[in-house]
């Protein structure tokens, strides 16, 4: 059931649409949009009407080798839009060592201390095999400075770290694992990493649109800004760390699509080579195992099993990408985006690694998908813009930034005000405790101690330096990212805007089951934007809760809830 929230004449946030502007250099490909058939037609009324709402991203969706969907949603973006493939780029890397596997290059049971006889003793035990599954011993630690300006960098800095655990033993995700294997690449095949992937892998798939992050040949129009991140490009765009090997490509989906065809047809490694990618390795959790590059899950719909071999991505929170192989169904998902919503990738609308996602829902049946009411255009939002009252020490701030109302809640009784249906009836109680930690982690941060962030935050990994000290703070409130369940607090998110050398910056706290994870600014907006639906109505819709919330306006003074609103400008 939607929650419909009534107030008088207005109400808040932030659209984050905003388009990189045009250089006027031509495009490496033409903008190709398709949308074809019953099944097109559907998943593409659900991916424009996201859209409405401000959310862009670019979605292809394919049966065998005919695409049904091919579009791009969002000002700016088109089919032949590139974006930072992230996570997605270990699959290349994964090729890569298989086909030189192939060719009796290297084997992938033989050890690491072969290609570097340089590495500790304690290394000798580590595979190939161990680094393609995430299974070495070795641990992302990322205390550690932005890249590495050489690969000779980044192995004095692997050589000198204790393995977590023992080879073969332990699962963790690990992005310098695949920087080490394009190492194993160089030194394979005796040539630059990423010369070889051009010529051996992307120029045999036939991608035309598919490079590395530090590649300058696109305009800036084709390479779209990050909304919703932490930054718009990294400072050392072309440096090793988690860069080359476990991510650093800019892609398209129709390359990638044009990729996956390409292995399938062994074009790029035998059959029989091409089946060692999708062989899992290690169970990692329940329902989901790791192979060589590629995640591997079965999803039940309709009482019918569904191989799903996938991978994901995302880069500085802001860009981030799915794709998705169903083997028996012969269906390809591929979803990228330059968003992020709240902090969380936008790809998490759309794709799933546990239930049915939304694009499985459509493509393989499973009910109706949740969709906000359409939206019609108002010319003039001036009239709705102001500071609404909840009460003494909350409030809301309404902005245009037509086509969106922009709104910025004050107080967490302004942001249970704005919660959207779904949301689950203990929302309210989990999210007034996230803002209460929140504001005793920073009342102490501002004299100096970090007692109640330790408290909160077990993790070893130190908040930024680039946040403490400051001068002062507000925690505005907290909002969640998904449905809240009946037990269990669910992942949260709190908004703490800070005073800091005479600017107003705006930074989050990650929660997840009650514990504080990512602390980081953010130039985000706090809440989806509004659209209007009426003349006096606007709507917002959480696609990660897949709720609407609504707002309506009138001249005089509403119920909001239980609690009066007003017009106090």
């Amino acid at each position: 059931m939607s929650a419909r929230i009534l107030f008088a004449l207005a109400i808040v946030l932030v659209a984050g649409c905003t388009s990189a502007g045009s250089s006027g250099r031509a495009r490496l490909a033409e903008d190709r949009p398709v949308v074809a058939g019953e099944l097109g037609r559907s998943i593409d009324a659900v991916a424009s009407r996201y859209a409405d709402y401000g959310y862009q991203f670019s979605l292809l969706v394919a049966q065998g080798d005919a695409i049904v969907l091919q579009r791009a949603y969002g000002p700016g973006l088109t089919t032949a839009t590139v974006f930072n493939a992230a996570s997605i780029g270990k699959q290349f890397t994964a090729t890569a060592i298989v086909k030189l596997a192939s060719e009796g290059r290297l084997q992938l049971s033989q050890p690491l201390t072969d290609f570097f006889p340089e590495a500790p003793a304690g290394f000798g035990a580590i595979t190939i095999d161990h680094l393609l599954s995430h299974t070495s011993g070795l641990r992302d630690n990322y205390d550690f400075p932005e890249g590495f300006a050489t690969s000779a960098e980044l192995k004095r800095y692997l050589f000198s770290q204790t393995l977590a655990s023992a080879p073969g033993e332990e699962w963790s995700y690990c992005n310098f694992c695949y920087s080490l294997l394009a190492l194993v690449v160089e030194r394979a095949s005796g040539r630059e990493f990423k010369d070889y992937l051009r010529t051996e892998l992307f120029e045999r798939a036939g991608l035309e649109n598919t490079g590395f992050r530090g590649d300058t040949r696109w305009s800036i129009d084709q390479r779209p800004m990050s909304i919703g991140g932490t930054h718009v490009e990294y400072p050392r765009v072309d440096t090793w760390g988690f860069g080359l090997g476990g991510g650093g490509v800019v892609t398209s989906p129709g390359d990638l699509f044009r990729w996956v065809q390409a292995l399938r047809e062994g074009r790029i490694v035998p059959e029989q080579w091409r089946a060692r990618l999708d062989e899992p390795l290690k169970d990692v959790f329940a329902g989901l195992s790791y192979g060589r590059g590629w995640w591997t899950r079965h999803v039940v719909i309709e009482g019918q099993d569904h191989l799903n071999i996938w991978h994901s991505g995302q880069e500085e929170v802001g860009f981030s990408a799915w794709l998705n192989r169903y083997p028996t169904d012969g269906v390809v998902t591929i979803f990228q985006t330059n968003q992020a919503i709240e902090g969380a990738p936008l790809r998490e609308a759309f794709n799933s690694a546990g239930g049915p996602s939304v694009l499985e829902r459509l493509i393989f049946g499973g009910g109706d998908v949740s969709l906000p009411p359409p939206v019609i255009e108002i010319q003039d939002l001036e009239p709705f813009v102001g500071t609404y009252r909840v009460d003494v020490a909350n409030w809301i701030e309404v902005r245009a930034n037509a086509p969106f109302l922009e709104i910025i809640p004050h107080g967490q009784a302004a942001f249970d005000a704005l919660l959207p249906s779904g949301v689950g009836a203990r929302a309210p109680t989990i999210l007034a405790a996230a803002t209460a930690h929140t504001q005793e982690i920073f009342s102490e941060l501002a004299v100096g101690r970090r007692a109640a962030l330790e408290r909160y935050r077990p993790s070893t990994e130190p908040i930024s330096t680039e946040l403490t000290p400051f001068d002062a703070f507000e925690v505005l409130g907290s909002t969640a990212l998904e449905p809240i369940r009946d037990s269990g607090s669910g992942s949260v998110v709190t908004f703490v805007r800070v005073r800091k050398d005479g600017r107003d910056l705006l930074w989050r706290i990650h929660w997840n089951e009650g514990e504080a994870g990512a602390v980081y600014e953010s130039a985000a907006p706090i809440l989806p934007a509004f659209r209007a639906i009426g003349a006096r109505e606007f709507a917002n819709f959480q696609p990660f809760i897949r709720g609407s919330a609504f707002v309506r306006f009138s001249e005089s003074v509403a119920l909001l809830g239980s609690v009066q609103a007003h017009r106090s400008n």
